[in-house]
C-alpha cells in the first residue's frame, strides 16, 4: 500500500529541494563498531511465549533489554522543514483545512539492534521530531508509524523515500515523536540485510518495531533533543502496517511493558490471513497475487519454502514460482501486470485451489498454521493488552477483502478487543485510509484526553469520510 500521506509528500516535494537548512551531519557517526558481542547474553531472562510453532525448532530469544541500541544515525535536512513553509505549501490545497502544522521539524534515520528468531540483526527506522523556535523541551507522546506494503528489500525500504520521510514529518507537525520502522530485510542505508521481510510475520514486525521505539530514547539523549518522552505511544498504520499494528498490540506486554499504548489506528488491516486466503484463490483480483507473495515469505521464515513447489505453479514457459520470487528479490512491488497470469489456475496448483477452496486444507495444514499464527484473529498468542482500536476499512477494497474483515471484527471483539468501526463509503484499498485522516486525527486526540470508547464493537454502515472525493 503506498503511504496514505502520499498527497501530503507530494505538496512537500518541491519545498525539499529548496529549504536545506544548516544542520550538523551525523551520517559518519557510529556508536557501536562491532556488535558480536551483543549476541551473547546469560540475563536470567526466560522466553514468554512459545516458539516452536509450525514445524519451527524451538528458539529464545535475546533479553529484550540488550537490543534496541543505537549503532548508526543520520539527519536529512532535506525533510527538516519549517512550519511555515510547510503551512505555505499546504494552503493551496483542500486537504489542508484537516491538518494544523503546530511545529517545525527534523528528521532522521538510524540503524539499530534487533532479534530475528533468537539472533542480534540489524534494522533501519526514520525518526521525526517536532521543533520550538527557542528549542523549549517539549512532553510528547509517540506514534509508532507501522508502513503499508512497500516491497520485500532493501530498495523498497520506505526510509529511502519522501514517503516515508514525509510520514515522520505529518506526525511531529502535530507535536508528536514519530518513529518510522523499515522493518526487517528492509534496510534503508548501510550494510544489506541479513535476513529476508518476513511479510506479514507478526512476531518479527513486532519486535523489529518495538527495538526502534526503544532506540528512539537513545537518540534523544545522544542527539540532546530538548524532548521529553512521556512514554506514551499511539500505534498507527495502513494495510501491512494495520497488520504490523495488532501485531504490536499482541508483542509489547511481552517484549516492551516498559511503555504506555493508549490508542491503536489500524487501516485497512488483513487481520484474517486464512479466510482471505479462501477468497483470493476463488477470482482473479488484486489479492490472488499478494496471496502468493505472503506465502513465500512467511515460508521463508518458517523454514517451509519447498512447499510453495505444491501450492504454485513452476512450469513451462512462465514458471510463476521461479518469477514471483525473482521479482520480489529483485524490484519493489508484485502485480500480476508483471507477468503473464489471467486467472488464479494460472498461479495456483488445482489441488490447493480445491482444498482451500473447500476450507479443508487437507495436504496443506502447514501452510494453514503459518497463515494462522499470523492472524490476529487466530494466534495464539495470548492477548494481554487493553489498548482501544479504530478499526477503519474501504467499503470496495479490492485487495484487503471487506466482507472477511468484517467477520474478522466481530471475531476479535470476541476475544475482548475495544475498538471502534469506521467504513468509508465507496473507498478502495488506500482510499479509506486517507480519506478518514480527519476521522483519525480526531479519534487520537479523544484517547490523548483519557475519553472512552462510545461505540466500542459495532459494526456501521459505510459512510462518506471526511476526504471522500467524486
Amino acid at each position: 500500500m503506498k503511504n496514505i500521506f502520499v498527497v501530503i509528500a507530494l505538496y512537500l516535494f518541491l519545498l525539499a529541494c529548496k529549504e536545506r537548512e544548516e544542520n550538523i551531519n551525523l551520517s559518519d557517526v557510529e556508536f557501536f563498531d562491532d556488535i558480536s558481542d551483543l549476541s551473547i547474553y546469560d540475563t536470567g531472562f526466560k522466553t514468554p511465549i512459545e516458539t516452536a510453532v509450525c514445524g519451527l525448532k524451538r528458539y529464545d530469544w535475546l533479553d529484550p533489554s540488550t537490543t534496541g541500541k543505537v549503532l548508526k544515525i543520520e539527519e536529512l535536512p532535506e525533510y527538516s522543514l519549517s512550519r511555515e513553509a510547510i503551512k505555505s505549501l499546504l494552503s493551496q490545497y483542500q486537504e489542508s483545512k484537516f491538518i494544523e502544522i503546530k511545529y517545525d521539524v527534523k528528521v532522521y534515520r538510524f540503524r539499530y539492534t534487533t532479534q530475528n528468531k533468537g539472533e542480534i540483526v540489524e534494522a533501519t527506522s526514520m525518526f521525526g521530531v517536532p521543533v520550538t523556535e527557542d528549542e523549549t523541551p517539549i512532553d510528547l507522546s509517540a506514534v509508532l508509524w507501522l508502513h503499508g506494503t512497500s516491497g520485500f528489500m532493501d530498495d523498497c525500504a520506505p526510509g529511502r523515500t519522501s514517503d516515508g520521510a514525509y510520514s515522520m514529518v505529518l506526525m511531529a507537525t502535530q507535536g508528536f515523536m514519530a518513529v518510522g520502522p523499515d522493518y526487517l530485510g528492509l534496510n534503508s542505508f548501510g550494510a544489506a540485510s541479513t535476513v529476508k521481510h518476513p511479510y506479514l510475520g507478526m512476531e518479527a514486525t513486532a519486535i523489529a518495531s518495538l527495538d526502534a521505539l526503544k532506540a528512539t530514547q537513545i537518540l534523544i539523549k545522544r542527539l540532546k533533543l530538548p524532548l521529553n518522552f512521556n512514554k506514551n505511544v499511539i500505534l498507527w498504520g495502513g494495510s501491512q502496517g494495520g497488520h504490523a499494528v495488532f501485531s504490536v498490540d499482541l508483542f509489547a506486554p511481552y517484549y516492551a511493558p516498559e511503555f504506555n499504548y493508549i490508542a491503536a489506528v489500524a487501516l485497512i488491516p488483513p487481520t484474517n490471513l486464512v479466510d482471505a486466503a479462501v477468497e483470493a484463490v476463488k477470482r482473479m483480483g488484486d489479492d490472488t497475487v499478494t496471496l502468493a507473495a505472503v506465502m513465500i515469505e512467511l515460508s521463508r521464515w518458517y523454514e517451509m519454502f519447498q512447499k510453495m513447489y505444491e501450492i504454485i505453479r513452476n512450469d513451462e514457459p512462465l514458471k510463476p514460482l521461479d518469477t514471483l520470487t525473482n521479482i520480489m528479490d529483485t524490484r519493489c512491488g508484485v502485480g500480476d501486470q508483471q507477468f503473464e497470469i489471467k486467472a488464479p489456475e494460472d498461479l495456483y496448483l488445482k489441488e490447493f485451489i480445491e482444498s482451500i477452496t473447500k476450507k479443508e486444507w487437507e495436504g496443506f495444514e502447514d501452510i494453514k498454521c503459518i497463515l494462522k499464527e499470523n492472524s490476529p484473529d487466530f494466534t495464539f498468542i495470548i492477548r494481554k493488552s487493553s489498548t482501544p482500536f479504530l478499526y477503519v476499512l474501504s467499503e470496495k477494497d479490492e485487495l484487503v477483502n471487506t466482507p472477511v474483515q468484517r467477520i474478522s471484527f466481530d471475531r476479535l471483539c470476541q476475544k475482548g478487543y475495544e475498538m471502534e468501526y469506521l467504513e468509508c463509503k465507496d473507498a478502495s484499498h488506500t482510499q479509506g485510509a486517507a480519506w478518514s485522516v480527519k476521522e483519525q486525527f480526531e479519534w487520537v486526540r479523544k484517547r490523548l484526553k483519557g475519553e472512552k470508547l462510545i461505540e466500542s464493537c459495532k459494526i456501521k454502515e459505510p459512510t462518506l469520510c471526511s476526504g471522500t472525493r467524486n
